[in-house]
C-alpha cells in the first residue's frame, strides 16, 4: 500500500522527536507563548469584532526548522497530497498553515490536546484576519458593536461570543478539534477537509449570518469617507475666506463688512446642513439593521 506524502513527512518528524524529545518540547513552549502574546495584544486593542490578531508569521514559518527538514520539502508533501500548485499566495499551499497542521496532527496523534489546540488557535487567528479583511475592508467598531449586540436571534454565535477571540477559543477550537481530531489521529485523508472547514466556518460567520450588516457598514464607511473629503475641501475654502475677510476688514465700509459676514455665515451654515444630510443618510443606511 502506498504511503501518503504527509505520512512520510510525519514519520521523519517523529523519528527526530524520538531521538531528541526536547525538540517538540521547545516548540510547545513557543506555541504557548505565541498564543499568550496574541491573546494579550488582542485584549489591549479593545476593537471587538473589528479586531485583527497580531501574529508573528515569520516565527511560525520557521517553527519546524529544528527538525532540519527544508520548508520546501514540507510544502512539497502538502502540494503533492492535496494536488496543489506551488503558490505561497494560495492559502492551501502556504507554509504558515502547513507547519501548524503538522503540529496539530502530531498533537492529536500523541494525545496532546494542549499542543493541538494551540496550533489550531493560531491557524484560526490568521484565517479570521483574512476573512475579516475580505468581508469588511474598513471596519467601524461602533457599528460592529451594534450589530453584535442588537442584530440577529439569540442562537447566533455573535450573540453568545462577544469577541472573535472568545468565538475562536471557546467555540471553534473545541468544536473543530472534537469533530476532526479523531479522524486525523488515524489518517491524513481528512486533514485538507479539516483545514477547509476551518476556513469555511469562519467565512460563514461573516458572510452568511451578517451579510446585511456587512453591506450596510461598507456603505456607511464609503459615505463617511466621501463626506470627509468634501467637508475638508469646503472647510479649507471657508477658512481662506475668513482669513481674507480679517485681512481686509479694516479697509471695508460697514455695509461691505456686514455683507461679507453674512456670506461667511451662509457658507458655514451650508457646511453644517450638508453634514446633517450625511448623518441622516447614514441613519437610513443602518435602519434595516436596527429595525
Amino acid at each position: 500500500m502506498r504511503t501518503s506524502p504527509l505520512e512520510k513527512l510525519y514519520k521523519k518528524i517523529t523519528d527526530v522527536i524520538e531521538k531528541k524529545p526536547t525538540v517538540i518540547n521547545d516548540i510547545k513552549r513557543k506555541l504557548k507563548r505565541i498564543v499568550r502574546d496574541i491573546f494579550n495584544k488582542f485584549i489591549a486593542d479593545q476593537n471587538g469584532y473589528c479586531s485583527r490578531f497580531r501574529i508573528p508569521t515569520s516565527e511560525i514559518e520557521k517553527i519546524l526548522d529544528s527538525f532540519s527538514i527544508p520548508q520546501s520539502e514540507i510544502t512539497d508533501a502538502f502540494v503533492e497530497e492535496w494536488n496543489l500548485p506551488h503558490n505561497k499566495h494560495n492559502m492551501y499551499a502556504n507554509p504558515f498553515y502547513h507547519n501548524l497542521l503538522i503540529l496539530y496532527m502530531y498533537g492529536v496523534r500523541n494525545n496532546d490536546d494542549s499542543l493541538a489546540k494551540d496550533a489550531l488557535s493560531i491557524m484560526l487567528f490568521r484565517l479570521w484576519n483574512g476573512r475579516l479583511a475580505q468581508a469588511i475592508q474598513y471596519c467601524d467598531k461602533d457599528t460592529m458593536d451594534y450589530v453584535v449586540n442588537y442584530m440577529g436571534e439569540g442562537r447566533h454565535l455573535w450573540k453568545k461570543y462577544k469577541t472573535p477571540l472568545s468565538l475562536i477559543l471557546d467555540y471553534f477550537v473545541p468544536t473543530l478539534h472534537k469533530k476532526y481530531g479523531p479522524e486525523i489521529k488515524h489518517s491524513t485523508d481528512k486533514l485538507k477537509l479539516f483545514f477547509n472547514q476551518s476556513f469555511v466556518r469562519l467565512k460563514q460567520i461573516l458572510y452568511q449570518n451578517y451579510a446585511p450588516a456587512i453591506k450596510a457598514q461598507q456603505d456607511l464607511q464609503l459615505l463617511q469617507q466621501n463626506w470627509t473629503r468634501t467637508r475638508d475641501s469646503l472647510t479649507q475654502v471657508f477658512q481662506v475666506n475668513v482669513q481674507s475677510y480679517q485681512n481686509q476688514r479694516s479697509l471695508m465700509t460697514p455695509q461691505k463688512q456686514q455683507e461679507t459676514e453674512q456670506q461667511l455665515m451662509v457658507q458655514q451654515n451650508s457646511i453644517l446642513q450638508q453634514e446633517q444630510l450625511v448623518l441622516q443618510k447614514g441613519q437610513s443606511i443602518m435602519k434595516p439593521i436596527r429595525d
